[in-house]
């Protein structure tokens, strides 16, 4: 898996895809940054509700965070 910027086209094969949700971390929090790289919101989608709404930072993929993320060139996610 290698660590991609998340951008319009990411957010539209999630879509069509089927995922509802998204859990929204920052790289701090789960060790992905290190001195030389910048901090930025790690994206995770998930399918299932269930599942999607035991982490505390989810938001729909519909959402105003998800665009705001893609227009500052802030999120990444795993591919």
């Amino acid at each position: 898996m290698e660590l991609r910027k998340f951008n319009w086209d990411a957010l539209k094969e999630w879509k069509d895809t089927g995922y509802k949700h998204v859990n929204l971390t920052q790289s701090q929090n789960v060790g992905l940054t290190d001195d030389s790289e910048k901090p930025f919101i790690l994206l995770e989608p998930y399918l299932d509700d269930d599942k999607a709404y035991k982490y505390g930072s989810v938001v729909a993929i519909t959402s105003v965070e998800i665009e705001q993320i893609i227009m500052d060139g802030s999120g990444k996610y795993y591919k």
